[in-house]
């Protein structure tokens, strides 16, 4: 046991010849990366090579948990799973909550490197032993009867599985933790099942801990925290809704549909969840991560009426209410969502993604690209029923599910046809319930220039919610350790405020909290200010640092990352809008439209000024701006020297 918040070991694991090692991880990897995905990014570069196919038995998946988890720290449950993505051919994270990454410290372990192909079906069981094992009677099976399954053998055991669409390689399949957990978008269950990896099991081994260095520190930040949230009036709230709490906020920013041509008012929007009703219909038994106080998860049943009965798990059902209830037209017929989402999420399937792709399908068949047998049975005015189908046939390779299961550059490549000029996706990921039209805060720049995809949870700040003040903003940047100078430079603008060049900020502070394994979630991290994040970082590890030092661990993170993406091909012709953006969206009548607004929607944005937020962006990264990457410069400050020699022996910089 290390007291720097590490248990000191990485498990690699071949699943070709079954074999696995140990070693050990020395402080100043930690100090250096921060831990969590910090480290995670520095194995990925060094293991994953351009040439390395995502679905290939090269490619090579890394769990991390963060330098935090395992401690008491507020919060502190975060895993990040980092491979090449097959749906956008990026290296890069995705993160998840559950108990996996405290399991997998107290199995002794910090991160997990899988390479290889197992021979057949199998998963990993990892404790005081690690064990590549048959996984006959698991293959086939959806997510949460592989997850029960594997809590019968392994009492103790947290659990990361995927379904059947995983198993089959879809590329727009997810995997899960512990049922209520989920990695998201980009297809790290394909990986998995490229690999013949159903599940991996993290069993507590006897005795093990995680080392603090300081624990009388180290509980002042605790105790402060908690109380912060066990006093704060919003907590039943959390408790009882989750994320749907702020519904009202939310609906203010309007949702688009149809393939992002049309849009809900504010008014229409605002009915879709009504709290009152829900609660009537739907009941929620809690569900914690962790060491957190605030348990927004849960296990969600159907009271009355249809599906009376069912059962499921959720993170949190706004994605559901915005995926289904908007995007597959089911309105807010609340058990038919939970019926969505409990299939979606048995499967392991991006609700988001089978929406967006088949709301851009009917658009093709309505514009005559494609014909009525290419639908294969499906209705093109989608709903309730349409979906339950398109999910199966996905599932199961089928007709339609067959062509949309790998994609969006995967669809486009077989239908071809100009679909292309209608498809609304930033590098193979659909941009979701983030329309710049409608809420063009920090979050459109991130979701545009993240290496991942369309991803706008590294860039969120006051501006999630529509029309918050600009003093709300400044704090934001206050509580960010954003410089003085650079807050002038932001605020100093016709539009009240620069979301480019703040967005440059948020990715600091989001690769720090990564980094830590902190959620992200509002609840959560509106309880921290970077010098609380600080002292709880130094009291667990015995690292004296500061708040400049912490922050500057953030962006070399962010830095690693875009240069292992560089290294892949991707640039700044690569962060670009979808086209649709520029067009004005419509109500279902056509007496109102949206062009593309200012975050105070005071004024419209024109292309030109677009391409000057980037610059904006670019500039405030000291990067190179015609092409949007870093500098050899910029990696040499960060202290990432070999990767910038590195990129200068293949004539990238």
């Amino acid at each position: 046991m290390a007291a720097n918040g590490s248990v000191n070991n990485v498990l690699f694991v071949d699943l070709t010849s079954g074999s696995t090692r140990r070693e050990q991880l020395g402080p100043e990897v930690v100090r250096k990366y921060i831990g969590g995905f910090g480290v995670a990014a520095r194995l990925a570069y060094d293991l994953i090579g351009p040439d390395v196919e995502p679905l290939s038995a090269e490619n090579t998946i890394i769990i991390s948990a963060g330098a935090l988890v395992g401690t008491a720290i507020p919060g502190a449950s975060k895993i990040t799973g980092v491979t090449r993505y097959p749906m956008t051919g990026a290296i890069a994270p995705a993160s998840a909550g559950g108990s996996f990454g405290f399991a997998m410290k107290m199995a002794g372990y910090d991160h997990i490197v899988i390479t290889g192909k197992a021979p057949a079906p199998s998963y990993l069981k990892i404790d005081d032993r690690v064990q590549v094992c048959s996984g006959d009677g698991l293959w086939g099976k959806d997510i949460f009867a592989t997850t029960d399954a594997l809590y019968d053998k392994y009492p103790s055991g947290s659990v990361i599985a995927i379904g059947v669409p995983g198993e089959r390689q879809a590329k727009i399949s997810f995997a899960m933790v512990d049922k209520v957990a989920h990695f998201g978008r980009g297809g790290l269950a394909a990986v998995l099942g490229a690999k013949n990896l159903k599940a991996i099991v993290a069993e507590p081994a006897d005795g093990q801990a995680v080392g603090v260095a300081d624990q009388e520190r180290l509980m002042k930040v605790v105790d402060r925290v908690f109380q912060r949230i066990l006093t704060n009036p919003l907590r039943p709230g959390w408790l009882k809704d989750g994320v749907r709490i702020g519904w009202p906020s939310w609906s203010k920013g309007e949702f688009s549909y149809a393939n992002f041509r049309k849009y809900y008012t504010r008014e229409d929007a605002a009915k879709l969840y009504e709290p009152e009703r829900w609660h009537e219909r739907i009941g929620k038994q809690i569900i914690a991560c962790p060491s957190c106080p605030i348990a927004d998860k849960g296990m969600f049943c159907v009271k009355c009426g249809e599906f009376e009965g069912l059962t499921t798990y959720a993170s949190e059902l706004l994605q559901s209410l915005i995926g289904f209830g908007v995007q597959c037209n089911v309105g807010a017929d609340y058990n038919k969502l939970l019926k969505l989402h409990d299939t979606a999420t048995r499967y392991g399937l991006d609700l988001f993604t089978t929406a967006y792709m088949f709301n851009w399908i009917v658009e093709l068949h309505e514009r005559g690209i494609i014909s009525d047998d290419e639908l294969h049975g499906l209705d093109p005015k989608i709903g309730f029923d349409t979906t339950m189908e398109l999910m199966r046939q996905i599932a199961e390779r089928e007709g339609l599910g067959a062509i949309l299961a790998d994609g969006w550059k995967d669809a486009i490549a077989r239908i071809g046809r100009g679909s292309e000029r209608y498809a609304v996706h930033i590098k193979g990921m659909e941009p979701s319930y983030m329309d710049a039209r409608f809420n063009f805060g920090t979050e459109i720049i991130g979701e545009v220039v993240n290496p991942r995809g369309a991803v706008a949870i590294a860039s969120e700040s006051t501006t999630i919610i529509p029309a918050r003040t600009s003093d709300k903003m400044w704090r934001h940047c206050e509580k960010i350790h954003m410089p003085e100078d650079a807050r002038d430079r932001a605020f100093l603008t016709k539009r009240i405020f620069n979301v480019g060049i703040i967005n440059r900020y948020n990715e600091d502070w989001y690769y720090v909290a990564d980094g830590l394994g902190v959620c992200m979630r509002q609840q959560i991290m509106e309880q921290y200010s970077f010098g609380r994040m600080t002292d709880a970082y130094a009291a667990v590890t015995g690292f004296d640092v500061t708040q400049d030092e912490l922050i500057q661990g953030g962006e070399r993170i962010f830095n690693l990352l875009k240069a292992a993406n560089v290294r892949l091909g991707f640039e700044r012709k690569d962060d670009k809008f979808p086209e649709r953006w520029f067009e004005p969206a419509r109500t279902e009548d056509g007496t109102k439209e949206m062009p593309l607004m200012d975050y105070y929607e005071t004024a419209p944005y024109t292309r030109e000024e677009v391409v000057e937020l980037f610059d904006d962006y670019y500039r405030e990264r000291g990067w190179d701006v015609e092409r949007g990457i870093p500098t050899g410069a910029k990696l040499e400050e960060l202290d990432l020297g070999d990767v910038a020699a590195d990129l200068t022996s293949r004539g990238i910089l």
